[in-house]
């Protein structure tokens, strides 16, 4: 009799025992994966109407190894789309398609961010710019953060980070924010013997941004939230799906008019193979 209780209180304790998991990218030289990358965002202007500015491309990433203290990721964009709607005003972001198909470096410095970059043309540039380092921030090391370590199913976590610089469009011009993001690892299922964990995301964020609309000039001081929600393969350490949706509102000034406005923008990212 006491055997059997032992046996069970011995069982018992380790099915209590809580998994936990490390949510790290590694990098492995050669390996290559494809996503599919959707954006869209909104807002009025007084006198002018809504702005729609949507775009969409497929991401081939191969890791390449290291170089001068760097980890190495070429990337190549294709079959982009991307366009961009002012009222009953609608064109096509001719810029975009001429980095169709042409493949860009991205420096990663050890934190896990893009150092810099390089293109086949130094015109383009600022049109990577745009495409890496936008609004939505990307991590190719720590995807949520260095403090996702050791994490059990309902752990919440978070990632602060300051003055982070972004590009709202290809003209060059710097924009500013900072964010706070709060992770919650809800849940781990295993799908097709690949183990996936389910995170959601919350961020509050402030910036200062500048950009060209329809050729002028437009700044302003905004604040908002996301909500993301990932998938992330834990066997190959590797992001499978993000979805967001955030709001921003905040004081803008453009040709002499200042006016108070609100962003919406939704994006999807979902590996392909």
């Amino acid at each position: 009799m006491k055997l059997v209780i032992i046996v069970f209180f011995v069982t018992l304790l380790f099915c209590n025992e809580e998994e936990k998991y490390t949510f790290i990218n590694k990098l492995k030289e050669g390996h290559r994966v494809t996503y599919k990358d959707d954006y869209i965002m909104t807002f009025n202007i007084p006198g002018m109407g809504e702005s729609r500015q949507g775009s969409n491309h497929t991401a081939l990433m191969e890791y390449l190894g290291e170089r001068d203290g760097f980890y190495l990721i070429q990337s190549t964009l294709s079959n982009i789309t991307s366009i961009n709607i002012l009222g009953d005003d609608i064109s096509s972001d001719y810029d975009a398609q001429t980095i169709n198909n042409i493949p860009c470096l991205l420096y990663i410095d050890v934190n896990g961010e893009i150092d810099h970059l390089e293109t086949e043309n130094e015109y383009m540039e600022d049109i990577f710019n745009e495409k890496y380092l936008g609004m939505l921030e990307n991590n190719y090391i720590y995807p949520f953060g260095k403090n996702a370590e050791e994490i059990s199913v309902g752990d919440s976590w978070t990632k602060v980070r300051d003055s982070i610089i972004f590009f709202m469009d290809a003209s060059g011009s710097e924009s500013f924010m900072s964010t706070n993001t709060v992770y919650t690892l809800e849940k781990v299922k295993s799908k097709k013997g690949i183990k996936i964990a389910y995170i959601s995301g919350v961020t509050s964020l402030n910036c200062e941004f500048q950009m060209i609309i329809n050729g002028e000039f437009m700044d302003g001081y905004t604040t908002g939230t996301f909500n993301n929600s990932y998938r992330y393969d834990i066997d190959h350490s590797e992001l499978i799906r993000v979805t967001g949706v955030g709001k921003m509102q905040g004081e803008y000034e453009m040709l002499d008019l200042n006016f108070n406005t609100k962003f919406n923008i939704s994006s999807t990212t979902k590996r392909i193979k």
